[in-house]
């Protein structure tokens, strides 16, 4: 999907939420712990917050592989979406130093919504070209083939470093 993200394809992305599957209320999950609806303020993310889009990277042979985290540099790593090999060793994107990554987001809008109401379009903005594609990785992601599962939706824009600075984000107004 990182691919789609640099691409300028993927604007929405979801994650899984801990509820109790026999408490809706209009529409909205009750936790697992309390059968209290779920409140924008604990999914764990925020409108407008601001973050770096990690990847899976490796430091270029020529460069020590043991370089501290804080010393490395952009021009010091390679990134695996674009197909280099010339790495030491490739790193999971949740070891990623800030000061590397070459994406940042910004989240627009947050909602709650279930598994199987994605469309085609909302696909499209997962990156994926159609809804069962889509729907087909969130089962295998989370091991639960079959299940409704109610997702958080965060859509986000994105912002690139371009070499020397940072692209500024679209002008996009935050929605609740």
């Amino acid at each position: 999907m990182m691919k789609a993200i640099l691409d300028g394809r993927k604007t929405v992305t979801r994650r899984a939420l801990r509820y109790n599957p026999d408490c809706i209320v209009n529409g909205l999950p009750c936790c697992s712990d309390s059968n209290q609806i779920i409140q924008p303020e604990f999914w764990g993310r925020s409108l407008g917050e601001v973050g770096n889009i990690k990847e899976i990277w490796g430091v270029r042979l020529g460069y020590p592989e043991n370089t501290p985290p804080a010393e490395l540099t952009r021009e010091m790593v390679r990134y695996k979406v674009d197909g280099h090999k010339d790495v030491h060793r490739w790193t999971s994107p949740m070891f990623m130093p800030g000061q590397i990554a070459r994406a940042r987001y910004r989240i627009v809008s947050l909602s709650v919504g279930m598994l199987l109401d994605i469309d085609n379009e909302e696909a499209r903005r997962e990156g994926f070209d159609n809804a069962v594609d889509c729907v087909g990785t969130y089962w295998d992601m989370y091991r639960t083939w079959g299940q409704n599962m109610v997702l958080l939706r965060i859509e986000f824009r994105t912002s690139y470093f371009n070499g020397t600075t940072w692209t500024e984000f679209p002008d996009v107004e935050i929605r609740k």
